[in-house]
């Protein structure tokens, strides 16, 4: 299984974005 850290590797500012929106809802739900 590839894991999110290998996709930001390879995809750079784009990927740091999709990571930082993934963080945002996981916060959202866990508040």
């Amino acid at each position: 299984m590839t894991t999110h850290l290998d996709v930001t590797d390879d995809e750079g500012p784009d990927a740091d974005v999709e990571v930082t929106i993934a963080t945002t809802r996981f916060v959202g739900i866990s508040a």
